[in-house]
């Protein structure tokens, strides 16, 4: 199966259903089921690393279309809208479902992996909430945010 890995907090609103447009310097002309992967890299979120999982995907989802980004693109990203994102573009996420966490050895760029789409199991959580207690009764993390913290930490 193809994977794309994401830092953390993105990896998890994606997840979460949160964030619907993943955005790269690059185009892709690939289109279909995608597992979405958490970097093992925690970059700038060490002060909220408790809260995210690394190193392991975390969702699957269909990128439906890749286009240049647009100013409307800017929420559905969750992009600060005074970045300039002139040069960017914009993958269309849909049919996002969050699965139980599988290792994995994250790659630049798509990548393929070992993983078959039989061996995947898809959570039947409704919200980001759910999905975060899930994480946390299971131990993938150390900590529970608040209400509708994912989205405040990326915003």
């Amino acid at each position: 199966m193809k994977a794309l890995s994401i830092y953390a907090p993105f990896a998890t609103a994606i997840a979460a259903n949160l964030k619907t447009i993943e955005t790269r310097s690059w185009s892709t002309d690939y289109r279909g089921e995608i597992l979405i992967c958490s970097t093992v890299q925690d970059k700038n979120y060490k002060p909220i690393k408790d809260y995210f999982i690394f190193g392991k995907a975390l969702a699957i989802a269909t990128i439906k279309d890749c286009t240049k980004f647009k100013k409307t693109d800017y929420e559905k990203a969750m992009v600060d809208p005074s970045l300039d994102m002139t040069d960017m573009y914009s993958w269309h996420l849909t049919d996002i479902k969050p699965i139980k966490p599988i290792d994995i050895k994250g790659q630049q760029r798509i990548y393929n992996t070992k993983i078959d789409r039989q061996d995947i199991e898809i959570l039947t959580v409704q919200s980001e909430d759910e999905l975060l207690n899930y994480w946390y009764k299971n131990k993938l993390i150390k900590k529970l945010p608040d209400e509708g913290a994912v989205a405040k930490v990326l915003t």
